[in-house]
């Protein structure tokens, strides 16, 4: 073992004037660089920050931190970055970082695949040969079945068979959203804005069927009157504004006035979003 790391000047020129680390000094004594550590606290020697740190190993690699260097090899040379990352013995990610703070255009997969690249670029099969490889194909498939079917075992496909038959009962579904629905962030966040009167039944528990023969469960109801709150989220794209028209038509052929929300009005303007549900309370 050597005992170098416990001399104060031995240990300043290798930290500070020669730049290594404390793993790099551990790895010259045969020690743990907590050793290390513990001895340069002890001498009272002023250890690096993070920054310093990937600084001073930026210095001492300066092949990988030349952007005339990494352009001849990625760009002229045409080498991947694991190929080039085998050069600095380092990871291919740290090369493609580099890449990008030097602004050196990453090619796309086609680029590397792809083209003149690519081993069989310029090879063309025969009419005769394509058709033999679809015959080949034809019958390679009839003999093994595409392999995501017939992978589950028959008492797995009878319950899947129950379920099925299950979520075509009214009665389940129902059961099934009431339990597993819980108000989503605009949800919540409408929730938030609004008195008690307007509660949550978006949970499945106030389903009523509208003229179109379909089964409408709303986000909001006002407490004690034939009202309901709907809020369309999906930052507005999945909702339209005739599906809104439709719904508020569909809601008042059965008695109940429906008031429909946007969620850019719900995070953009709560006060008027405030002011429009206590006046339709």
């Amino acid at each position: 073992m050597n005992k170098l790391y416990k001399n104060r000047n031995w240990l300043y020129q290798k930290y500070w004037n020669e730049g290594l680390s404390l793993r790099e000094i551990a790895n010259l004594c045969k020690i743990s660089s907590s050793y290390v550590r513990y001895w340069m606290d002890k001498f009272k020697l002023k250890r690096r920050n993070r920054s310093e740190s990937q600084l001073e190993k930026n210095r001492r690699k300066p092949i990988l931190y030349n952007k005339e260097w990494l352009y001849q090899r990625y760009i002229v040379e045409q080498l991947s970055s694991p190929k080039i990352a085998k050069l600095c013995n380092c990871n291919h990610l740290t090369i493609l970082n580099w890449l990008r703070k030097f602004k050196i255009k990453i090619r796309n997969p086609y680029e590397i695949h792809g083209g003149k690249l690519n081993g069989n670029y310029g090879r063309k099969h025969s009419k005769e040969t394509r058709r033999k490889i679809s015959e080949h194909h034809k019958e390679w498939y009839k003999n093994n079945p595409h392999p995501c079917l017939g992978r589950h075992s028959p008492q797995t496909e009878a319950q899947k068979k129950r379920m099925r038959e299950l979520w075509k009962t009214p009665e389940f579904i129902k059961k099934a959203i009431k339990r597993n629905r819980k108000p989503n962030n605009l949800e919540k966040a409408f929730n938030n804005i609004t008195p008690d009167l307007v509660r949550y039944v978006g949970n499945g528990t106030w389903w009523r069927k509208l003229p179109n023969g379909k089964y409408k469960n709303p986000d909001f109801k006002i407490t004690g009157q034939n009202k309901v709150i709907e809020v369309f989220g999906g930052k507005d794209y999945f909702h339209t504004e005739k599906e809104a028209k439709e719904l508020k038509q569909f809601f008042a052929q059965i008695g109940i006035n429906c008031l429909i929300f946007w969620e850019h009005e719900i995070y953009k303007q709560p006060d008027k979003v405030l002011d429009r549900v206590i006046n339709f309370i």
